[in-house]
């Protein structure tokens, strides 16, 4: 009896593995085409159009003592320019930011520093540039050569 329990349990757990794996599969494919279609909508022209209003709505008026925080190593050492600062500077990823803000004034309140972090967040996001993915510790003065990567050096 027991030998019989057994191997019901081994052939459902080989059906359940055969039905788990065509799921995934499934899962997989669909969210494939979905990155697919979502990659193409982004890109038209109406997305652009809604992005740019969004940003000029959100952009536009003074920056607040929050965004100024955000900005401060920029403006201080203009590394990156204007495009690149937010991958270079430290200041624009989630946790670079709430630092920024959390710092910015002296005696703001806890509610405050999120409120201003959330908005400066807001601002950066809704910019063509938008927020980081990554942040750049190092930046090389000048495209590395393919010899840098390979140890090798070629005369011809």
């Amino acid at each position: 009896m027991k030998q019989k329990f057994h191997q019901q349990l081994d052939k459902l757990r080989n059906q359940a593995g055969k039905q788990g794996k065509t799921l995934v599969s499934k899962v997989k494919e669909s969210t494939g085409e979905a990155s697919d279609w979502l990659n193409r909508f982004s890109a038209t022209d109406a997305v652009q159009s809604v992005e740019h209003l969004l940003g000029k709505t959100f952009n536009e008026g003074i920056p607040s003592v929050y965004d100024k925080a955000m900005d401060v190593v920029y403006h201080t050492t203009h590394i990156g320019g204007g495009q690149l600062h937010r991958l270079l500077d430290g200041s624009h990823t989630l946790w670079g930011a709430w630092d920024k803000c959390k710092h910015a004034l002296p005696n703001d309140s806890f509610g405050q520093e999120v409120s201003g972090y959330f908005t400066a967040l807001g601002h950066d996001l809704s910019s063509p540039i938008g927020l980081p993915v990554v942040h750049l510790n190092h930046v090389p003065p000048s495209p590395p050569k393919s010899s840098d990567f390979i140890g090798l050096k070629v005369d011809i």
